[in-house]
């Protein structure tokens, strides 16, 4: 998050708002089940719905129709739907307040870290199955990389991350929204602020 945070101060090249929405709780994060693709619980539709409202309520849309980048998994879409879904205002027209054009782009930088072959796994579990990931895992929790296709540490999240700062560098992508997991923000140094709606 630190070098998003610090790319994106090197190419502010005029005013502009970068909004940053975590994602709501899917239902993997509701049963305590690391990684997966499902959909937002309950919750986590509440939590969207209020978001993205507040984002449409502090007027976060820019010039014309916004950018919205998301990760590739359910959650995420469902998130992005919530923010495009127009409403009927009091005289009963639509309203879409140009959010239902808004473009979305989905880049797997986005999505949540990689379990590898410990996917699935419950919450708690990986102490008791599979003790010798758990000792190395608290021996370098920031460089600890899952094992199995895919697996990912937090360092790889992080270079993951710079990845998401080329689609907005270009100056017609003024003020973009950015639904990330809570992940890419766990790694924010503690002199880095983002703020979030």
């Amino acid at each position: 998050m630190s070098h998003l945070v610090s790319l994106l101060h090197t190419i502010h090249l005029f005013p502009r708002k970068i909004c940053i929405l975590l994602a709501g709780e899917s239902e993997n994060d509701r049963n305590r089940i690391r990684g997966g693709d499902t959909e937002l619980s309950d919750e986590g539709k509440r939590y969207s719905a209020a978001v993205c409202e507040l984002v449409r309520s502090r007027g976060c849309l820019a010039q014309g129709a916004p950018l919205v980048l998301s990760g590739t998994l359910r959650r995420y879409q469902q998130m992005v739907g919530e923010l495009q879904r127009t409403e009927a205002d009091a005289s009963g027209e639509k309203n879409d307040s140009g959010w239902a054009r808004s473009t979305c782009v989905q880049l797997k930088a986005l999505n949540e870290l990689c379990f590898g072959s410990l996917e699935q796994l419950a919450g708690g579990k990986l102490r008791q199955s599979f003790p010798d990931e758990f000792a190395s895992r608290a021996k370098d929790p920031l460089r600890y990389r899952y094992p199995g296709v895919g697996g990912e540490s937090y360092m790889d999240r992080k270079t993951r991350s710079k990845l998401v700062s080329m689609p907005i560098a270009p100056p017609l992508l003024a003020s973009p929204i950015i639904t990330i997991h809570k992940v890419v923000t766990s790694s924010s140094p503690a002199g880095c602020h983002v703020q979030l709606p």
